[in-house]
């Protein structure tokens, strides 16, 4: 969360899966391709991905192509439950996707200097160059676009949680709601119990808020979401940094005698919750940090919900030229943007004027969206291209079981790093923490995919339904009718 050093050098990745998250830049999405014309729609068949056929008609879709050269598409949603063949496979991918991004850069981060580590412990490790190698990769490629992701989902997942519901009449405020306050719970229990970088209790506060533009014109989602995505927690923090609010609280939670504190008092599992409930006072509250993320964080629910409510990612097959054409647009740019944040940031080049703090910083807010948003078009390219089968067999059941997945992954990050487990915090690199998180994230898809082979939702994922709807839903498959 909030460090010590440049926000380019040490901003750590926070995200958080539920059934609806994840997050790149909206209006920046596609634009480019040729427009579908409503009379098409009407009468091609589109082929979805399980092999069905759906024909979209004048009652059932309506298109209107914006600046964008994104065809509007607003399909009406089933009013029958949520089949499996229902599902936006796309997003599940995306989710997994974000969750391996997520894994890297908070294990990485977090061991890193001012929170799990003192600098003269990094600088004694063996093999710097790897270690300097490996941070620059996750600053790259990771750092900030995997949460992003994560949060536009949550505002794509809520949007289209909201037509379904409506659509069968159901009482989306209510169910809603109380989807956010289970959210709440379960984010507290994370924050003070095992993670002090959660984000559950972050997504749960800026949902109600989210909750509340439920009713906004689209121009008022795009314009909001958009000011606030890039400059809502660069402003705030620029608040906190002038008035010097926050300095007492980051001398006292990132201090070496700080960091060795954490390192040895977290020997039980009583010290190691009392230690991380410390860090996350003085980590995001005392130090006002609670408030630039929380709008960073809405500003990406927002442009999520105004992708969704446009149609964009439910109808990504029909629209492949549009996110095609954005993808060459998108991609290049946001490597190169970020690219020159990583070495800057990194200490490894000087570019004048480019290595001043200040300009670093507002440079990695600005193309941070934008690389997210290649991602997006590029996993949503080869999702529908068909050639790629394998890429979305990998990270879908991940995506599917996004929440028991971002919970597992902190238990594993405690685990290497707590002295309740191994306690290699300040042992061990950055080079060598990539290697385990990436053969852990693989262990995470083989296990997802055995999981939903015999049940139908995530064990944590059951309890928030369960929690959410009153009753328990059927858990194994053989158990449906």
């Amino acid at each position: 969360m909030p460090p010590l050093v440049p926000l380019a050098q040490s901003y750590a990745t926070r995200c958080q899966p539920d059934a609806s998250l994840a997050s790149p830049h909206p209006h920046q999405l596609p634009q480019g391709g040729k427009p579908v014309a409503v009379a098409n729609l009407r009468k091609n068949r589109q082929t979805n991905r399980t092999g069905q056929t759906t024909k979209l008609t004048q009652g059932s879709a309506m298109s209107k192509t914006g600046i964008t050269g994104f065809t509007h598409i607003q399909s009406l949603p089933s009013a029958g439950p949520i089949s499996k063949s229902e599902r936006i496979g796309a997003l599940d991918v995306l989710r997994g996707f974000a969750l391996l991004g997520v894994l890297v850069a908070n294990l990485v981060e977090f061991s890193g200097e001012g929170y799990m580590s003192t600098a003269a412990q990094l600088a004694a490790l063996p093999n710097p160059e790897a270690d300097t190698i490996a941070s620059f990769l996750v600053a790259w490629l990771y750092h900030d676009k995997a949460n992003t992701l994560f949060a536009f989902l949550f505002g794509v997942g809520f949007w289209i949680m909201l037509e379904r519901l409506k659509a069968r009449g159901i009482d989306f405020d209510r169910i809603y709601l109380r989807r956010l306050m289970v959210l709440a719970l379960f984010g507290f229990a994370h924050l003070l119990l095992i993670w002090s970088w959660d984000v559950l209790h972050l997504y749960a506060m800026a949902g109600f808020v989210l909750f509340a533009l439920r009713k906004a014109s689209n121009m008022q989602l795009l314009i909001i979401g958009g000011i606030l995505m890039v400059f809502g927690r660069a402003f705030f923090e620029w608040i906190i940094g002038v008035t010097g609010i926050a300095k007492a609280a980051l001398a006292t939670a990132f201090s070496d005698q700080a960091v060795l504190s954490r390192q040895q008092d977290a020997a039980t599992l009583i010290d190691q919750v009392s230690a991380m409930s410390q860090l996350v006072w003085y980590d995001w509250y005392a130090s006002y940090y609670i408030v630039p993320w929380f709008f960073y964080v809405l500003g990406r629910f927002l442009i999520g919900a105004y992708v969704a409510r446009r149609g964009w990612l439910q109808n990504a097959t029909v629209l492949q030229p549009q996110f095609r054409s954005w993808m060459m647009i998108l991609l290049p740019l946001g490597l190169l943007g970020e690219g020159l944040v990583a070495l800057a940031s990194q200490g490894l080049v000087s570019f004048g004027l480019i290595a001043d703090t200040m300009l670093v910083d507002w440079l990695h807010f600005i193309t941070t969206p934008v690389l997210a948003a290649g991602y997006l078009c590029l996993i949503v390219v080869i999702y529908n291209s068909g050639r790629w089968r394998s890429f979305g067999a990998f990270f879908a059941p991940v995506g599917q079981m996004a929440l028991t997945n971002y919970v597992a992954q902190s238990f594993f990050i405690g685990f290497l790093l707590y002295q309740t487990g191994l306690g290699l915090a300040g042992q061990v690199g950055p080079a060598w923490l990539l290697g385990w998180a990436l053969l852990f994230f693989v262990g995470q898809a083989l296990m997802s995919k055995v999981w939903l082979a015999r049940c139908r939702f995530g064990p944590l994922e059951w309890c928030w339904r369960m929690m959410t709807y009153g009753e328990r839903p059927d858990l194994r498959r053989s158990q449906l009718a």
